[in-house]
């Protein structure tokens, strides 16, 4: 929930500020990789310009369904949350909102792992209990 509503309260200036960047830091490269890979957009930098270049983006993050994450997205977000680097407060030394939509990517992250163990769970439960039915 606070991943979400910092989310929110990002302007559309805070993205602007990320897309100044000839090269961009390592940090904002990472985050900006994760992000299209939340929303199934192949990792670069170049395509995280285009998707933060919607005028919806904003709410477009506000809006996603972090249950239907699938297993695959969460295996290829794991290369980058399992990264040192890839905190809110590290990225957030090189760039506030790349700080801050890092913390909302990781939210995503482990929203989806909780959320698919937990499925999972309660699958193999109903399933053993029809089972011996």
């Amino acid at each position: 929930e606070k991943a979400d509503s910092r989310v929110k309260s990002l302007r559309k200036s805070d993205i602007v500020e990320m897309k100044t960047y000839k090269s961009p830091p390592r940090a904002v490269t990472m985050m900006a990789e994760a992000l299209c890979i939340v929303f199934s957009t192949k990792p670069s930098y170049q395509n995280f310009l285009k998707l933060t270049s919607r005028t919806d983006f904003i709410q477009l993050m506000a809006d996603y369904d972090k249950k239907a994450i699938s297993d695959y997205t969460l295996e290829q977000l794991g290369k980058y949350i399992s990264d040192p680097d890839f905190t809110e407060e590290y990225v957030s030394k090189v760039s506030y909102s790349a700080g801050q939509l890092c913390m909302w990517v990781r939210h995503v992250y482990e929203f989806g792992r909780l959320y698919s163990s937990v499925s999972i769970n309660i699958f193999k439960k109903y399933h053993i209990n029809f089972i011996n039915f």
